[in-house]
C-alpha cells in the first residue's frame, strides 16, 4: 500500500510481491540451516527486534520526506525475509518448548491461531488504516513486534 500511495504504479506494487516470493524462495533454500545454526529463541528476539526496527523506519522516513521507492523495496525485501525466516525458527521451537506426547495439540493450536490471524488481520489492518492513516498505522504494527519481543522473552 505504501508503494501505491507513493506510485500510483500497479506494476512496482506487483515487482514488490514478487520481491516477496523471492525473499521466500530464498528462506525456503537456506533457512532451515540458519535457524539450526543458533538458539531458537534468541533468533526469534533478533527476528521481531530487525522487524520493529525496518517497519518503524517507513513511518520515520516518511515524516521527513526520506523514503524513496528503492529504499522502500529493499525495506520490503527484508521484512519478507524476515517474515520467512520467522515462520521457520517458529514452527522448530515447538519441539523445545513443549513435551513429546503434547505436540499434536501444539501443532494444532499454533495452526488455528495462524488461521485466525490470517482470516481477522486484513480486516483490523484495513479498520487501522482507515482510522489512523496509512503511516501512522504502521505504528501499530510495530506495537505488535514489541509485544511478541516480550512475550518470548517470558
Amino acid at each position: 500500500l505504501v508503494v501505491l500511495f507513493y506510485t500510483n504504479s500497479p506494476f512496482l506494487v506487483g515487482l514488490c510481491y514478487a520481491l516477496g516470493f523471492l525473499a521466500e524462495f530464498v528462506v525456503g533454500y537456506f533457512g532451515g540451516a540458519l535457524v539450526d545454526s543458533f538458539n531458537r529463541r534468541k533468533t526469534l528476539i533478533t527476528i521481531a527486534i530487525s522487524q520493529a526496527a525496518l517497519i518503524s523506519m517507513i513511518p520515520i522516513l516518511h515524516h521527513f520526506n526520506l523514503l524513496h521507492i528503492p529504499l522502500l523495496l529493499v525495506i520490503s525485501f527484508c521484512v519478507d525475509l524476515l517474515i520467512s525466516l520467522y515462520g521457520i525458527a517458529d514452527r522448530s521451537i515447538i519441539p523445545e518448548i513443549v513435551k513429546r506426547e503434547d505436540l499434536p495439540k501444539a501443532n494444532s493450536y499454533m495452526q488455528m491461531s495462524m488461521s485466525i490471524a490470517t482470516s481477522i488481520g486484513p480486516s483490523l489492518a484495513g479498520i487501522f488504516i482507515t482510522v489512523l492513516g496509512l503511516f501512522n498505522s504502521l505504528w501499530i504494527t510495530f506495537s505488535g513486534f514489541i509485544l511478541l519481543i516480550f512475550s518470548i522473552r517470558l
